[in-house]
C-alpha cells in the first residue's frame, strides 16, 4: 500500500535546434501544465520513455511532437534534444545526461 519515496528528484528539460543552428529551449511547463497531484512534477519528468534505456521510437515520436508544438508558436525547429537531470535528496549531488538528440521535420 505504501511504498517508500525515491531519494531522488528528476527533472526534463528539451532544446529545439533553429535554422541557423541555435539550440532554443523548449516550454514543456507550458504544453504540460498539468502537475502531479499536489506536487509541482509534471508526467514527463517520471516517464519510462524518457528515463528508461530502449523506447527509441516513442521518444522521436514525443521530439517530433514537439517541434509541431514549437512549429504551431511560430518557432520551427529541425532537431530535439532531451535532457534528464536529477537531484539525490539525501546528499544535494546533481548530475544530467541527454538521453539523445532526434531529427524532426520542423513540424
Amino acid at each position: 500500500m505504501f511504498s517508500d519515496p525515491s531519494p531522488f528528484e528528476r527533472t526534463l528539460t528539451a532544446e529545439g535546434r533553429t535554422a541557423d543552428g541555435t539550440w532554443v529551449p523548449i516550454p514543456l511547463e507550458r504544453y504540460f501544465r498539468h502537475t502531479r497531484g499536489a506536487t509541482g512534477e509534471r508526467a514527463y519528468e517520471y516517464s519510462t520513455i524518457v528515463f528508461e534505456s530502449g523506447h527509441l521510437r516513442e521518444r522521436q515520436a514525443f521530439a517530433a511532437w514537439l517541434a509541431a508544438r514549437m512549429a504551431a508558436d511560430g518557432q520551427p525547429i529541425d532537431k530535439v534534444r532531451l535532457v534528464r537531470g536529477w537531484v539525490d535528496l539525501r546528499d544535494g549531488s546533481t548530475g544530467a545526461a541527454t538521453s539523445g538528440q532526434y531529427r524532426v521535420d520542423g513540424g
